[in-house]
């Protein structure tokens, strides 16, 4: 009787000693599994992320070339400027900021201008001294009060009631191809991060009114282009017109 009881004893240690380890065996699948899939929606996550920031700076870029050649129309079609400027890996956008006149004439070889308002115009910014149908393209050294110094003599003279200042906006686009960095600076302020992890960078097209088209990829999975191509209505206004 006693023997009974102690085999009886012994075969339920041993199949508790089974359903543990099978439990184990369970428990180190589930958990395997559940790392997998941490790890596989880790991934995605950050691929979604990446794909997000890239589509976010074509964004940014196209809101700004949208902007190309707004109020520029007549030295667009004089020649003074383009719009739209090739840049080192990258492409520089003007537009126009705002206008000001002339407090006096201005005589040829003169370094500085007097304005009415010279607010907002400041050290390195890119400035259009138009009369009638001319105009020079000037870049402002320094301003003190309502005096615009230049970095360079204006090459003629400009009656003040014939003439306007304009303050243009620059907006360029560079890729640093050492940082895998892609830079957007504003008029004469540093150059920002747009996006970060870039492994290569182009913009193209608008010299001929047509379109522009800005592609990227990402070091993470650099086979594949984000691409946009965008129609700078401003510039195609202004060369047709």
């Amino acid at each position: 009787m006693a023997r009974a009881k102690l085999k009886q004893r012994g075969s339920t240690l041993l199949e508790s000693l089974l359903a543990l380890v099978c439990f184990l065996m369970i428990l180190q699948a589930g958990l395997e599994f559940f790392g997998m899939a941490r790890a596989a929606f880790y991934k995605l996550e950050d691929s979604l992320s990446a794909r997000e920031s890239a589509q976010a700076a074509l964004e940014r870029i196209r809101v700004d070339v949208l902007l190309a050649g707004l109020g520029l129309a007549g030295p667009i079609a004089l020649g003074l400027v383009s719009g739209i400027d090739s840049a080192e890996g990258g492409m520089a956008i003007l537009s126009l900021e705002k206008s000001a006149v002339l407090a006096a004439d201005a005589r040829a070889g003169d370094a500085s201008l007097t304005l009415a308002d010279a607010s907002d115009f400041g050290p390195g910014r890119i400035v259009l001294l138009m009369e009638k149908a001319d105009g020079e393209v000037l870049t402002a050294a320094s301003v003190a009060g309502n005096s615009l110094r230049l970095d360079s003599p204006i090459a003629r003279g400009h009656a003040a009631a014939d003439s306007e200042i304009l303050l243009l906006r620059k907006v360029a686009f560079a890729f640093d191809s050492e940082t895998s960095v892609l830079k957007r600076k504003v008029n004469a302020s540093s150059a920002q991060p747009l996006l970060e992890g870039v492994a290569s960078f182009s913009m193209s097209g608008a010299s001929s009114g047509g379109l522009v088209t800005s592609s990227l990829a990402l070091q993470e999975k650099p086979g594949r282009t984000y691409t946009i191509s965008i129609f700078p209505r401003n510039l195609a206004l202004a060369r047709s017109g």
